[in-house]
């Protein structure tokens, strides 16, 4: 059941930050870059035993219907570079899934395979937790350059 609360809670939860965001620009002309920052974590059972952390940091920028989300994978609670970041997606609707939800499925999967390969992922605790949330105003937004990174102008 955990696992299924690692990705889903965690999932809505940002997916609401993100239409509120873009509510917000609808009366707005400011240009907005989301980002948040989440702390992942595996362990044999809850808190016993030293777990494997992850930082998970997404990017998400919606000028119009359309949603550009990037993401950045961290061993420490920042973000590495705000300038560039993966291209994971860019859409009106399955940003949701292709650019939250599939990001933390490939962390928690790597993270279980890396803490117990002969474990069943549901066998173990798992936690993800908000770390950060941060908005910034952006110059420019360049996904276009044909090498799988979004690049972020201030």
């Amino acid at each position: 059941m955990e696992d299924v609360m690692f990705v889903s809670c965690t999932t809505n939860t940002i997916n609401l930050m993100v239409d509120m965001l873009r509510n917000e620009k609808i009366a707005s002309a400011e240009k907005k870059v989301l980002f948040v920052t989440l702390s992942l974590s595996v362990h044999k059972s809850r808190y016993i035993g030293e777990p494997i952390e992850r930082y998970i940091n997404l990017m998400y920028y919606a000028p119009s219907r359309y949603v550009l989300v990037g993401s950045q994978e961290s061993s420490w609670a920042g973000v590495e570079d705000h300038h560039t970041w993966q291209y994971r997606s860019h859409h009106d609707s399955c940003w949701r899934h292709d650019g939250t939800a599939n990001v933390l499925e490939e962390a928690y999967f790597a993270m279980c395979k890396e803490f117990a390969p002969d474990t069943a992922p549901i066998k173990l605790w798992t936690q993800a937790e908000i770390h950060n949330i941060q908005s910034r105003e952006v110059k420019n937004v360049d996904s276009k350059r044909g090498d799988g990174l979004i690049h972020l102008e201030f």
